[in-house]
């Protein structure tokens, strides 16, 4: 009982850790005063330890089998009570990889849940356990994906080597574009800008034609990276018409280029009036907010509000992304909104 106890940590009671050792009522009431009377729990109910060390030493008494054995069993307990994803996850963590398909299903649903809490820290620790388990080359490339993508929203430096495996690794087009375009959003986020360049060049190469959706994401990296860098404005400026007129013949997937639009069009001295249609095209009644771009374009639209001096509203989008920030838990989004706040002020 004592070693279900300290397995299961915070997440210890007496009948879960009884149903974790196996042990019928009477047993596990039995072991439980013996617990209370040795000291090793605290005589105030539920099964809590009597200090922290206490279950620390019955802990590292356990062997690494046997530890990940209980650790996996309280998974299962844990899912089968519906218990949060990332409690579960919690115990899938210290486990030794045993090659088991569910416990990479369980940590990739884990990681999608943190990257929606604004914890791509937590997602990234998922995923690098998920990878350990073990699995065939298209799960592997598909965690690698994944892993790439929380990197970068983790500033992680690594991102870049995550993201250059799966490319190898993909055997269709676009998986392998894919990995190109998060790569260069993450040589973006390091100022390697020339480099980012040339990814999304090979990015646009692989796909020849294929995934319309994806090549708008390229190109509207590509324009944004045009827009300010001053070896690229004069192409930006020869493109900016069409792709304007893009934007105003097409539907909702154009919305992330009509953001990115703003604000090289304000600084142009573009027509506040097109801004502020650009800016309500993309914002689409705060879909955008939930959009993998909007963090490279929804700047956008609130930086060309301000050239145009349309405060109020420019405030209200960074309000709408403080609040989003607040119920995704993202300290990122927080912090851009802020910004952008201050910037308004």
């Amino acid at each position: 009982l004592a070693r279900a106890a300290a397995v299961l940590g915070a997440d210890a009671d007496l009948p879960r850790a009884a149903a974790l050792a196996r042990l019928d009522a009477e047993t596990a009431l039995g072991a439980l005063d013996a617990m209370i009377a040795t000291g090793l729990v605290a005589d105030t109910g539920g099964l809590r330890f009597a200090h922290p060390i206490v279950r620390a030493a019955i802990y590292d008494e356990l062997r690494p089998g046997d530890r990940s054995l209980l650790h996996l069993a309280a998974a299962a307990l844990l899912t089968e009570e519906g218990a949060p994803i990332d409690t579960v996850a919690g115990h899938l963590l210290p486990s030794e990889a045993a090659g088991w398909p569910q416990t990479i299903t369980t940590l990739r649903e884990a990681a999608t849940h943190a990257l929606l809490l604004g914890a791509p820290e937590n997602a990234v620790a998922y995923l690098r356990r998920a990878l350990a388990e073990g699995c065939d080359r298209e799960t592997r490339t598909a965690l690698l994906l994944e892993l790439g993508l929380a990197q970068k929203l983790a500033h992680d430096p690594a991102a870049t080597a995550s993201l250059d495996e799966a490319h190898r690794l993909a055997t269709d087009r676009v998986t392998r574009a894919t990995a190109l375009i998060e790569r260069c959003e993450s040589l973006i986020y390091g100022g390697e800008w020339e480099a980012a360049r040339a990814v999304l060049g090979d990015a646009l190469v692989e796909l020849d034609g294929e995934a319309p959706s994806l090549a708008l994401r390229a190109r509207t990296l590509g324009a944004l990276m045009s827009a300010y860098d001053p070896r690229l404005v004069a192409r930006f400026d020869q493109q900016l018409p069409e792709l304007l007129a893009l934007v105003e013949g097409g539907g909702e997937e154009l919305g992330p280029l009509a953001h990115a639009l703003c604000g090289p069009l304000a600084e142009r001295g573009g027509s506040p009036t097109q801004i502020r249609e650009l800016a309500e095209r993309g914002w689409r009644e705060g879909r955008a907010l939930a959009e993998p771009d909007s963090i490279e374009t929804l700047p956008q639209a609130m930086y060309g509000l301000v050239l145009i001096e349309d405060l109020d509203r420019s405030a209200e989008l960074a309000d709408a992304l403080e609040g989003f920030a607040h119920e995704r838990g993202s300290p990122f989004h927080f912090l851009l909104a802020r910004g952008q706040s201050a910037l308004v002020e």
